[in-house]
């Protein structure tokens, strides 16, 4: 038992056989690199597109050396920039929109995914419509004014009737609703201009407005500005005592300027001749100046401009309008857009953009600027006193370079001529109603939905 145990011990201590040296020595050493899971992009819940914008997706994937290639775009224009991709539409006619993408990996894996949009853009709502007695009668060119600290009113003068005949003057004075789209007639006091045509913006005293420009029942075209006071229970209409030298107009443009506290006016008509001024109104000093605005060129004068607002950018735009006819075109429509600038004491004009199928040439036909998304829409008028221009359009000022889009849309209400246009900001609409085409009067507001 003895000798036993020292064998045993003997070879647990080392005494086997040497172990072999490295010299000459091949051993196959197995390392094994590390298993990447397969390429996969994270989907990405729907998103919205606002037209004409754009959005921006980050492709989220699980590796780091992917790469991305376009698999199918519907509806879509899209550009790759590392790991994103930014997407615009191309359309407005459907309201899906969808991108699929594919990553690929350097070990050949590959994963697809299909990001969704929602587009959202200018659709034509339910129009407000009602039934003779429960609102104002059938009209061409009214004036409507709002006070933005009273979002829910929107008030509407006058214009011209059709009863007993066409190009009938009424003075009459209306009160709607827009949260419930309810008129109500109201009686004023003071004199009521026995005008129509005219234009009214609103004042630096809230609730107050400011009537400049139409004509009366003989075409005779007045110079007095009218102060409308709706502070009251019942509105007050009283003429601002003004000295200066003015052009009467109508069917001008007519903007306020609060830095410089005064009116705007150009364009226009007197019943004779174009008004080819700008024409400035101070309510410091009450007293009236005219200028020819400065800047490289200046517009041709013209009346029945579709034009419109822009606070922010404190300039007036103006689009087309009618000229003097010539023997084969009654309307004669400029082929431009304008702006002017009104920031400093001497107006300052720009060229927009010239002759565009995207926005027809015509005039009288109807406009609002969103003061929130600084876009301008105009809708209808005419090109040649006959018929009536079936067309939205919009110019984005946002755009470095502003260019008119024209808006497809599906079943659009009738095209008319001497509508008016009307920005509803609290509930993101345009409303474009009354005028005349083909026989018809208008009693509608049609309803454009912005978002």
């Amino acid at each position: 038992m003895k000798y036993l145990t020292i064998f045993a011990t003997f070879l647990t201590i080392g005494c086997s056989p040497a172990a072999p040296t490295l010299e000459g020595d091949v051993r196959a050493v197995s390392v094994l690199a590390p298993q990447l899971p397969p390429c996969a992009l994270k989907p990405a819940a729907r998103r919205s597109l606002v037209w004409p914008g754009s959005a921006t997706v980050l492709l989220e994937v699980n590796r780091d050396d992917a790469t991305f290639e376009l698999v199918d775009a519907v509806g879509l224009a899209f550009a790759f920039s590392g790991n994103s991709v930014s997407v615009h539409a191309l359309n407005i006619e459907s309201a899906t929109r969808s991108l699929i993408v594919r990553a690929k990996c350097n070990d050949g894996t590959t994963s697809e995914q299909s990001f969704d949009f929602e587009l959202h853009a200018p659709h034509w709502g339910t129009a407000i419509e009602w039934d003779a007695g429960t609102g104002p009668a059938a009209r061409e060119h009214p004036a409507f004014f709002s006070d933005p600290g009273q979002p829910d009113t929107l008030w509407m003068l006058g214009g011209y009737g059709f009863v007993p005949q066409q190009f009938t003057v009424v003075n009459d004075l209306w009160k709607f609703d827009l949260a419930h789209s309810t008129w109500t007639a109201v009686t004023p006091t003071g004199t009521v201009p026995p005008t129509s045509a005219g234009r009214a913006v609103f004042s630096p005293d809230s609730g107050v407005f400011l009537l400049f420009g139409g004509a009366d029942q003989n075409n005779t075209v007045p110079t007095t500005v009218t102060s409308i006071d709706t502070r009251g229970t019942v509105p007050a209409f009283s003429s601002v005592t003004a000295t200066g030298t003015v052009h009467e107009t109508q069917l001008e443009a007519l903007a306020f300027d609060s830095r410089h506290n005064r009116l705007i006016s150009y364009g226009g008509f007197d019943g004779s001749a174009l008004v080819e001024q700008v024409q400035l109104f101070s309510l410091d000093t009450h007293a009236w100046t005219r200028t020819t605005g400065g800047g490289a060129s200046t517009p041709d004068p013209r009346y029945g401009s579709l034009f419109g607002v822009d606070a922010i950018g404190e300039q007036l735009i103006v689009f087309s309008g009618g000229q003097f006819p010539t023997a084969t075109d009654p309307v004669n429509p400029t082929t431009d857009t304008w702006a002017l600038s009104f920031a400093d004491a001497e107006p300052v004009w720009k060229l927009i953009e010239g002759a565009t199928a995207e926005a027809k040439p015509r005039r009288n036909g109807c406009a609002a600027f969103d003061t929130q998304a600084r876009r301008f829409y105009i809708w209808s008028g005419t090109a040649d006193a006959r018929t009536a221009v079936d067309q939205l359009s919009m110019l984005d000022l946002t755009e470095t370079t502003p260019h008119w889009r024209a808006i497809p849309l599906v079943d659009p209400p009738q095209a008319r001529g001497s509508c008016t246009g009307f920005y509803d900001g609290p509930r993101r609409r345009i409303l474009f109603g009354f005028g005349n085409a083909g026989g018809t009067n208008f009693t509608d507001l049609q309803v454009l939905l912005l978002d």
